[in-house]
């Protein structure tokens, strides 16, 4: 975990398209890889680069709690959430949903991950 860490940092540092905002590794949901989660800081508030959605924001000076929501009436439903401790630079992310799939059986699931963040300008 300490060697994605690093490596999230100097990625971080290194391209300007992450500037302004965080980068957070953490466990994959899917499996037991490590992933490189990167909010960057825009004028509307932070943007989840791997999903390209943007996120309801919440802060202050010591934490960052950020969330989106996703509908789909054929499909289903779910939230995704990020909260961000400013002053440990750790992280939670978690995903809640309801899936329909087209065979049942209907699938309702919470999971979260932990891990830790940079701050990058």
């Amino acid at each position: 975990m300490k060697k994605t860490l690093l490596c999230a940092i100097f990625l971080g540092l290194s391209l300007s398209s992450y500037a302004g905002g965080y980068v957070c590794t953490s466990l994959s949901f899917f499996d037991d890889s490590t992933v490189i989660n990167v909010y960057q800081k825009t004028s509307n508030g932070y943007l989840d680069k791997e999903r390209g959605e943007m996120f309801n924001v919440r802060e202050n000076e010591h934490l960052l709690s950020m969330s989106y929501n996703t509908l789909n009436e054929d499909y289903g439903a779910g939230v995704l959430g990020v909260v961000i401790n400013k002053s440990e630079m750790k992280f939670v992310k978690s995903q809640t949903f309801f899936l329909k799939p087209y065979d049942p059986p209907t699938v309702y699931s919470s999971d979260y991950r932990t891990g830790e963040c940079v701050y990058v300008d």
